[in-house]
């Protein structure tokens, strides 16, 4: 980046231009420095530049003073050096070194470094002055045209002050140049009988530009002069005034013809813009300029006021801000904001054109806040004021507020539009006193008119209302009453009652309420109100009363008026309808209730005050006295192992129900096993008992209970059988119960399953069946779970034989003779002892020989004796018979023995079959089978 100075087209910084102003011989240029973000960052400081008669004070450019670390902006985007701009700045002492500074345009600010008195300045460039807190006492400042001349002060206290000696000449001159003034105080003044602006142009010079951001200006003309304050010289239109900040005071001569702001002598208004700031603008005594607007005979041009606080006041023959008698005017006024005041004098408005001028529209915004004060004979505060009437309606629109706070409003040849936020007021105290309007123009109201003197002739539509009732009609000009600044109707009276409120259409109207349709044709919509009241009251002290019977109770029976004050009324004088029973009553002082009859009921008390009657109701119930008689009864079943609730009712001495008094009464029972808990009994004894009930106030009552027998669950079991405990025998078991009470239950067999100890017991039902004798336990077990044993013992019963053990003695030895020993058993198996006599007995071996129980073998081998017993039992027993050796043995002797010689004989026979005999059998085994005792047995039962 390159940092040079601003008229020069150097990319290095130079101290002074190239072509060095012929006034400034001693200047010196230093050698140029180039720089990347900031002078410093680059290792260069910042040359210094040098004039005669000035003190360098650095440099500056647009945004301030440069100083070694001031940052220089992005930079290069191409490669090429940006030039910063730079200029010099310079403090002035002197009279001539300020003249240089202002003439030679080297430097953009000049400062002042002590109080300066000067003769007349010129300022041939765009320069600032920086009062610096110094004064500035200077003959006359001439702005060169296209030149632009900025004041300001950036230390508290700096005032420039003018007074040119030239009558042609205006304090600052503006023609075709600009002046900027962001701060100090400018003190402009133009003498008697000037030509010239205070501030602004010289004779028939306009205004040029003059643009008051900061500071406080104070411009001022004199007597019989033809210039503004600020604006035009004579014949000079205003050029273009822009307010933004500040303190302004614009003030003209007596006998002056320039406005205080705006066109000199027959010079127009221009634009002029207030933005802000504090803006007093005054014409002199007998005046012809106006305050903001044209001079004498000067056109309005345009006026824009957007914000700030100003009061524009004439003493003259125009207005405070528009266009002048005799000015031929284009453009408008326009406010948009801010807090306006402007004020006429004598017949002049305060806002607008006064006589043949050409009529200006009027615009006043949202934000606006304007009081508009028409001299002491105006036709009109606003709009057009003399003669002749516009012949095309002129438009005054209002959005914001405009007070007219005296005077008149006239509409003749105006076409006013009060939008939705504007409103038309006397004043922000009084809004409803003011100016009269009169005239025959028309009005669009959206909005709101306050005032109240309003001529019939005017045609106002929109919000135009007559809101009539029984007591007046108020006529409204605005959404509701209230927002039109109007009271409803004088409030109505009707006997004791009290005005309520109105109605309309049915439904409730307040003066906020919005009024209904809009006038379309300039004649009021009607709103009919109807009243509403609150009508004077009867009343008992009480609505609801509870009473006691047989007790006398006060109650307190009045009548008050509709704003609720006590209305004297004679006892006498209320009709008084009450139900059988109760009694209402009047001593001296007060009204007593009494009643005997148990209930509820209404008391209608009526009385009659102008024809208009009130009535009073009191519901009241009378209430049983204390318990004198109880009843009792009860509930659920008076019943063994059964709970009744008793229930107690009393009644009064009067007979009236009390209903259940239960819970004050105690009962106890004649029966000590009854159990009584509060309202319930309990019973386990059957039979009749008497329950006593005794109220806590000592009345008692009884009541006999029959307790009924209740057969409860089987708790207790008792076993009995038929039939004949014995083998082989069935037994019929019976089980009878009894309950927890005691009570038989009867036979409960068949709920009951009975089990025995004894695993063989054949049990079917009640049925037990017995095979094996002896004690055992039956046990039964009701379905509830009660158990109960019985022990049995069941005897021994002897049956057939149903099963043998065969034995024998002797050898089984082949000759040999055994003895055959049959036991038995029956089914049961009981032992039958010997049963041998009972037995016949066959051999497999068909030579054996059998005699009775004796079995004599002839042969040696297996043999197989079946015992077969006479009840059909059999069992069989294997024998070996064994041969004996061969041997020669002396023949036995049986001569004595005819069975044994037979069987002898036999033997001897079989074994002449074998070749043995059996003599030889009998010495070979008879040492062998001589011992052998009993044989192999098989049981069988009977088949």
């Amino acid at each position: 980046m390159t940092v040079s100075p601003a008229d020069a087209p150097a990319t290095a910084l130079e101290a002074e231009p190239t072509a060095k102003p012929t006034d400034s011989p001693n200047t010196t240029e230093p050698e140029p420095a180039t720089a990347t973000d900031s002078p410093s960052k680059a290792d260069q400081a910042l040359p210094a530049a040098t004039r005669a008669g000035l003190s360098f004070l650095g440099w500056t450019r647009a945004d301030g003073l440069v100083e070694g670390d001031t940052d220089l902006g992005d930079g290069s985007t191409d490669g090429r050096a940006v030039p910063s701009d730079l200029a010099p700045a310079s403090s002035v002492s002197s009279a001539t070194a300020l003249a240089t500074a202002l003439t030679s345009c080297t430097d953009a600010t000049v400062r002042l470094a002590a109080d300066i008195v000067s003769p007349a300045l010129t300022v041939n460039c765009d320069v600032t002055l920086d009062l610096s807190g110094h004064e500035l006492d200077v003959a006359g400042v001439m702005i060169n045209r296209g030149k632009t001349f900025t004041i300001d002060d950036t230390t508290e206290g700096g005032v420039l002050s003018t007074s040119p000696e030239n009558i042609m000449a205006a304090g600052i001159q503006t023609p075709g140049a600009t002046l900027v003034i962001d701060g100090g105080t400018v003190e402009a003044t133009t003498g008697n009988n000037s030509y010239a602006a205070a501030i602004g142009g010289g004779y028939n010079q306009s205004g040029g530009t003059v643009t008051i951001n900061g500071g406080t200006v104070d411009a001022t003309t004199g007597t019989d002069s033809s210039g503004a304050a600020i604006g035009g010289g004579n014949s000079g239109a205003a050029g273009t005034i822009t307010i933004n900040g500040g303190t302004v005071d614009a003030t003209t001569g007596t006998d002056s013809y320039g406005a205080a702001i705006g066109g000199g002598n027959s010079g127009a208004a221009g634009t002029i813009t207030i933005n802000g700031g504090t803006v007093d603008a005054t014409t002199g005594t007998d005046s012809y300029g106006a305050a903001i607007g044209g001079g004498n005979s000067g056109a309005a041009g345009t006026i824009t006021i957007n914000g700030g606080t100003v009061d524009a006041r004439t003493n003259g023959t125009a207005v405070a801000i528009g266009a002048t008698p005799g000015g031929v005017s284009s453009g408008a006024i326009v406010i948009t904001g801010g807090t306006v005041k402007a004020r006429g004098f004598g017949e002049a408005g305060a806002i607008g054109s006064h006589r043949n001028s050409t009529p200006l529209p009027i615009e006043i915004g949202t934000d606006a806040h304007v009081t508009a004060i028409g001299g002491a004979t105006a036709a009109t505060a606003v709009g057009h004021t003399g003669t002749p009437v516009p012949a095309t309606p002129l438009a005054i629109t209002i959005d914001g507020t405009l007070a007219v706070p005296t005077g008149a409003l006239n509409t003749s040849g105006l076409d006013i539009t009060i939008g939705a936020t504007g409103q038309l007021i006397g004043s922000d105290d009084t809004p409803t006193t003011g100016a009269s309007l009169t005239g025959t123009g028309t009005i669009t109201n959206n909005g709101v008119i306050a005032l109240t003197d309003v001529a019939n002739a005017i045609d106002i539509t929109g919000h135009h209302y007559t809101v009539t009732a029984s007591t007046g009609t108020v006529t409204v000009y605005g959404p509701t009453v209230q927002a039109g600044h109007r009271t409803l109707p004088a409030t109505p009276t009707r006997g004791a009652d009290s005005f309520a409120g109105w109605t309309h259409a049915d439904a409730p109207f307040t003066n906020t309420t919005p009024l209904p349709g809009t006038s379309t044709t300039g004649d009021p919509v009607t709103i009919e109100l109807t009243p509403t009241w609150t009508t004077g009251t009867a009343a008992f002290d009480r609505t609801t009363i509870t009473i006691t019977a047989g007790r006398p109770t006060t109650v307190d029976l009045t009548l008050t008026n509709g704003d609720g004050d006590l209305v004297s009324i004679d006892p006498d004088d209320w009709t008084i309808d009450i139900p059988a029973g109760v009694a209402l009553t009047h001593d001296d002082s007060t009204w007593v209730l009494t009643g005997t009859t148990a209930g509820t009921g209404t008391i209608t008390a009526t009385t009659t005050i102008d024809g208009h009657s009130y009535t009073a109701t009191l519901d009241f119930t009378v209430e049983p006295g204390p318990v004198a008689a109880i009843t009792l009864d009860l509930t659920g079943t008076a019943a063994q192992g059964e709970t009744i609730t008793l229930t107690a009712t009393g009644t009064d001495r009067f007979g009236n129900d009390l209903g259940d008094v239960t819970g004050d009464v105690t009962f106890t029972s004649s029966i000590a096993s009854d159990v009584i808990d509060g309202d319930q009994v309990s019973f386990t004894e059957a039979g009749t008992r008497i329950v006593t009930a005794t109220h806590s106030n000592g009345t008692t009552a009884t009541l006999a209970i029959n307790v009924a027998v209740v057969l409860d669950e089987v708790v207790t079991l008792d076993l009995a059988s038929t039939g004949t405990p014995a083998q082989g025998e069935t037994i019929t078991l019976t089980a009878t119960g009894t309950d927890r009470f005691n009570n038989d239950l009867g036979d409960v067999t068949g709920d009951v399953t009975f089990t025995s100890s004894i695993a063989s017991d054949v049990i079917d039902g009640d049925e037990v069946s017995f095979t094996k004798a002896g004690k055992r336990t039956i046990t039964a077990t009701h379905t509830n779970g009660t158990v109960a044993t019985l022990l049995v013992d069941v005897a021994v019963v002897l049956g057939e034989v149903d099963g043998m053990e065969v034995g024998f003695t002797g050898a089984a030895r082949q000759g040999d003779t055994i003895v055959v020993t049959v036991t038995g058993t029956d089914r049961f198996g009981n032992a039958l002892g010997d049963v041998t006599d009972d037995v016949t007995f066959t051999s497999s071996v068909p030579t054996d020989v059998i005699a009775g129980n004796r079995i004599t073998f002839p042969h040696a081998s297996p043999h197989t004796i079946t015992a077969t017993h006479t009840d059909g039992a059999t069992s069989t027993l294997l024998i070996e018979v064994e041969p004996l050796p061969v041997a020669v043995d002396e023949p036995t002797d049986h001569a004595d023995d005819s069975e044994a010689t037979a069987k002898q004989a036999q033997d001897d026979a079989a074994l002449a079959e074998t070749g043995s005999t059996a003599t030889a059998w009998w010495f070979a085994c008879g040492l062998a089978l001589l011992l052998a005792g009993v044989g192999t047995t098989r049981r069988a039962r009977r088949r």
